[in-house]
């Protein structure tokens, strides 16, 4: 895996040097660039408290107040472990109606399938329909165009006889006026009525066979527009069907909710303390219904646990049930573990109290003192220094310069739209595929950089990292 390590100068210095040094390579900038790879990004809040007795006070709840309850497991005045059953509620009557839903849906389900399927047969009814439809449509357009060439045809030949004949008549009349004797008017009188007579008769045929060949003309073109309509409307219904049928999805919203919100009551039928103690109210009774949503209060004053107080910024990042590496101050080598049991979200005089509890110190003494790191991030990804990462203009897109080689052994830059993911003050998550352990990003300063700009690479080391 590449890494080159970098350095990054603004135009105006780096032409200077490169003129002074009588540099002609041709590169307007010289910058660094690293290569995206896989890394652990690990942040955590640190802070130092002290081992203190824990005197919590836990309220136990409930959102199924609404449900008869089955059995009742303590009195006040109970010592309870953390995980203890409290109490659990009647879910046979839920158990029945989640079997009904999954039956509901099972059965939704199904008849979605038939109708996919009835669909799927109505297509491919459409389908056949159409095909004998436009078969017959092309067999009706061709038999048009062959009544239209036909005519056509007969249309010219007798344009052609109309026009032989005109040309007799005139050549006969023109005879006839040059004719002298009374043989030769009565011989060129003959030929002149011969040729009229057939010049009315083919001019009589021209315009019948035009009339044709408009009727037929237009039966061809009402064919042929027939068949498009039919065509576009058989292909419209079609893609329509077809369209259901990739799309179709059963709206199962309704039951898939109820049935997500009893799934979520079975879960939660049974109540466990959250913590060691003693039990100092109880407002739950069996064979009762419309519980008090605050079932029980729970005083622990048997456990120890570490108190720490943290700043405004670090209580965002800080959430219950988060892994704590801590160490005693008076033995730094010995590294233990805890949770993050409690978040007292009132500021106290010293920041937001955090309690942490742990096996490895309950036989510790009170007060002994305490550094904690509390793991607020921890994950392998694909990530570059987040000092390569800047923003647009408008602040409203994450963007990096990638370093692309050219034929003359220079770099031409590429702006590049990153999508961002986690991050922590050294390091942040590229979460595009296309930018990988090959990408070259600059990680100079990029204030002075544009988009297309020719840079040469410096300083490069290369790390082969197995």
């Amino acid at each position: 895996m590449k890494k080159a390590l970098i350095m990054a100068m603004s135009a105006f210095i780096v032409a200077g040097m490169l003129t002074a040094c009588g540099n002609n390579s041709g590169a307007e900038v010289s910058v660094a660039v690293e290569n995206c790879q896989v890394r652990n990004i690990f942040d955590s809040v640190t802070a130092n408290g002290t081992v203190e007795q824990d005197t919590g006070t836990y309220i136990v709840s409930t959102d199924i107040e609404s449900y008869c309850v089955k059995n009742v497991f303590v009195k006040v005045g109970d010592n309870v472990k953390k995980g203890d059953k409290i109490c659990e509620f009647d879910t046979d009557n839920i158990k029945q109606q989640i079997t009904d839903i999954q039956k509901k849906i099972s059965d939704s389900n199904s008849l979605d399938e038939q109708t996919v399927n009835n669909k799927k047969t109505e297509l491919s009814y459409l389908k056949n329909s159409q095909k004998v439809k436009l078969d017959n449509l092309k067999k009706s357009i061709t038999l048009a165009e062959e009544k239209y060439d036909d005519v056509s045809k007969k249309y010219e030949e007798a344009l052609k006889n109309c026009e032989d004949a005109k040309k007799q008549y005139e050549s006969a009349k023109a005879e006839l006026d040059n004719a002298h004797t009374e043989e030769e008017i009565a011989s060129c009188s003959s030929k002149c009525e011969l040729y009229q007579t057939q010049l009315s008769m083919y001019t009589q045929e021209c315009d019948t066979y035009y009339s044709l060949v408009s009727e037929y003309k237009e039966a061809l073109n009402s064919c042929k527009s027939n068949y498009d309509s039919t065509e576009m409307e058989t292909n419209r219904e079609i893609d329509k069907l077809q369209y259901e049928i990739d799309s179709y999805k059963s709206d199962n919203s309704e039951y898939t909710k109820n049935l997500e919100n009893l799934n979520n009551v079975l879960k939660n039928s049974v109540i466990y303390a959250p913590s060691d103690g003693v039990v100092t109210s109880l407002n739950v009774e069996k064979g009762k219904s419309d519980t008090e949503k605050n079932l029980a209060t729970i005083v622990n004053d048997a456990s120890k646990v570490i108190h720490i107080s943290i700043s405004d910024r670090d209580v965002l990042a800080v959430k219950e049930g988060m892994a704590v590496d801590f160490y005693l101050l008076s033995d730094s080598s010995n590294i233990l573990k805890g949770t993050v049991s409690k978040i007292n979200y009132v500021k106290a005089e010293k920041g937001f109290d955090v309690f942490i509890t742990s096996d490895d110190i309950q036989d510790k003494n009170i007060g002994m003192l305490v550094s904690c790191s509390i793991i607020t991030l921890n994950e392998e990804v694909n990530s570059i220094r987040k000092d390569a990462v800047w923003r647009n203009a408008d602040n409203s897109a994450d963007y990096v310069f990638v370093a692309e080689p050219n034929a003359d052994g220079l770099y031409v830059l590429s702006e590049k739209k990153v999508e961002t993911g986690i991050k922590n003050n050294e390091y942040i998550q590229i979460m595009n595929d296309e930018i990988d352990n090959d990408s070259m990003i600059v990680v100079s300063d990029t204030s002075a950089l544009t988009d297309g700009m020719i840079v040469e690479i410096i300083d490069t080391a290369i790390d082969d990292v197995q």
